[in-house]
């Protein structure tokens, strides 16, 4: 589906941009060239797919970090190159990176026999750049239908295990009826404006909704938020989330929880600050609702579960419900809010997940029970497994913590006061279970048999250097936010 979008894109007049400065097309090359390589290429270059991958994603980052600037439309108005679209790219590419890293570095990694485990990513990352960037309903579909088919496969890669196969076909069908809202939901906007155009959409859909088509406008309406609703996870279309983390591969766990969620808020924010812009004070209500549904339902949900990677699956759920807030605000500060939520969020669970990944197989499964006397075992792994809880939990000095301020002020100052309230209360939940994996690691005894778990060095490296990023992005957070305002002072 990618490619047809894309060649019909480049075919189409209006392209202004060189094909070297669209980098979807780049990463489209680079994904199809590492699954023929690795599918068809000798031994040695299969063994070394991951790890080639891993690099990849990580030039990629640093070329987005430095080198990109907006650069207005392409396509005729199809694709948008501007500073939301940018900021999303470089946390779709933050994912794929650290995704690809734990693949390589992972024991449960089935990464020398299924390169497509490794390249696959790499066109999910593709369909979350097109995401960001969409300027008509038609690539936003079709980009959101790539990347859930491209999920589905991730998550039911390792097919010997019943509760992998039992995720995959789980998020088959929540993510079936998803596009079966979006669709109907496009389809009833565009009888009532007649255009699939984000930009011509804007100026129609507030007159369509005050005149004779608007129950129709609603319904549209409707139907669309809900499937993006089921994107991000939040309550009350939640219920594949903590099934999926749990059966998925640990690195896969860690892209949805990261890139797919950011995927999500990416095509959320395009659409209430672009054809949705008109009626957005509308849809406000709507939002502020679902927030409070995600938090109360993600933090009570995880308050009795066990497994470290269904907790981070109803954990999920509750930190969507606070993004939710910032962009029920509905202001410029809401939507810096929300991004820089979503970068603090990233990196905290990432800490979490990767060294989830890294140990999983060492200590004998993924239950809090699992860790106990980690930090007898191995105090820096514990030390830095604290580290991303605390960020996660929202505890200062860390980025958890000042994103969560950042979106109960936009909150507050946007009349929520009630919903500050609510979160207040999601918040005092999380402290119990966050904290509940800190008790196992540091105040019970390790099995009397526990074999010696051995990390190698750039597996720590790199979890240590998520840690530092968690604690310099709640200390010292004032140039990331001067990139973001930078990027999105013409949203």
């Amino acid at each position: 589906m990618i490619v047809g979008l894309s060649c019909g894109m480049l075919a189409s007049s209006g392209c202004t941009m060189p094909w070297w400065q669209i980098p979807e097309l780049c990463w489209l090359l680079l994904g199809t060239v590492l699954l023929l390589g690795g599918c068809w290429g000798p031994e040695t270059l299969r063994s070394r797919v991951a790890g080639v991958s891993a690099a990849l994603f990580g030039l990629m980052l640093v070329l987005a970090l430095f080198f990109w600037a907006p650069g207005g439309e392409a396509f005729g108005g199809f694709y948008r190159w501007d500073g939301l679209s940018i900021l999303f790219k470089r946390l779709f590419l933050f994912g794929g990176f650290i995704a690809s890293w734990m693949m390589l570095r992972s024991p449960d990694g089935p990464v020398a026999h299924r390169v497509e485990y490794v390249a696959l990513p790499w066109f999910a990352v593709v369909a979350m750049g097109l995401m960001a960037s969409a300027g008509d309903f038609a690539v936003l579909f079709v980009s959101l239908e790539t990347l859930t088919i491209t999920s589905y496969i991730l998550v039911s890669m390792e097919r010997d295990r019943g509760t992998s196969l039992e995720a995959g076909v789980k998020y088959l069908v929540m993510g079936g009826l998803s596009a079966a809202f979006l669709v109907y939901g496009i389809a009833l906007l565009y009888g009532s404006c007649g255009t699939l155009r984000f930009d011509e959409m804007a100026g129609r859909l507030p007159g369509a909704l005050a005149g004779d088509m608007g129950p129709v406008v609603r319904a549209g309406l409707l139907c669309v938020m809900v499937a993006v609703g089921f994107k991000v996870a939040a309550a009350p279309f939640q219920w594949w989330a903590p099934d999926v983390y749990q059966g998925a591969p640990v690195p896969i766990t860690g892209f949805l929880a990261v890139a797919s969620k950011a995927a999500g808020f990416a095509v959320l924010l395009r659409l209430l600050w672009g054809p949705f812009g008109g009626v957005r004070d509308t849809l406000a209500p709507m939002v502020a609702w679902l927030a409070a549904a995600s938090i109360l339902v993600g933090n009570l949900g995880a308050l009795s579960q066990r497994n470290l990677k269904r907790l981070m699956g109803y954990s999920g759920i509750g930190h969507a419900g606070y993004l939710l807030m910032g962009v029920a605000a509905g202001s410029a500060a809401g939507v810096e809010a929300v991004v820089y939520y979503l970068a603090g969020y990233a990196v905290a669970a990432l800490v979490v997940l990767g060294l989830l990944g890294g140990l999983v197989d060492r200590l004998g499964g993924a239950e809090m029970r699992h860790l106990n006397g980690l930090a007898k075992r191995e105090p820096g792994l514990a030390w830095l497994m604290l580290v991303g809880l605390a960020s996660l939990a929202g505890l200062p000095p860390l980025a958890g913590f000042l994103g969560k301020w950042m979106v109960f002020a936009a909150a507050f100052q946007a009349g929520l006061a009630w919903l500050v309230i609510v979160a207040g209360v999601g918040v005092v939940a999380s402290l119990y279970y966050y904290l509940a994996p800190v008790r196992n690691m540091f105040f019970e005894s390790p099995p009397p048999d526990a074999p010696p778990l051995e990390l190698d060095l750039p597996f720590r490296t790199c979890v240590s250097i998520l840690m530092g990023l968690a604690i310099i992005l709640g200390i010292a957070p004032g140039p990331f936010m001067a990139t973001i305002g930078r990027l999105l002072a013409g949203l």
